[in-house]
């Protein structure tokens, strides 16, 4: 399991970090993300169009992502673009 993406800009570097550590982008189980900002998110579109790897978010942040709405990841505010992708497991409070 991944926690947050990165920047997608950065993806090269988080899948040479994973190699590193001897994992493989395509052994992520899950890619869970403590919240939407482009940073902690902006890889996942590389890492599951890629790798194929599942991406964890919170429901409410799934529900914007998933819909495409233009607020999601608050890109337009950050004026950092955050290449499409989908959230495969909607986490709560608690979730574990």
């Amino acid at each position: 399991m991944l926690v947050d993406a990165g920047y997608g800009s950065d993806l090269a570097r988080t899948e040479g970090l994973l190699a590193e550590r001897g994992i493989g982008p395509a052994d992520l189980s899950l890619v869970v993300n403590t919240h939407h900002h482009c940073d902690h998110v902006g890889g996942n579109a590389g890492l599951q169009g890629r790798h194929g790897a599942p991406v964890a978010a919170h429901r409410w942040e799934a529900e914007m992502v998933n819909r495409r709405d233009p607020e999601a990841c608050s890109a337009r505010w950050l004026n950092q673009p955050v290449e499409p992708y989908r959230v495969d497991v909607t986490l709560s409070e608690g979730t574990r």
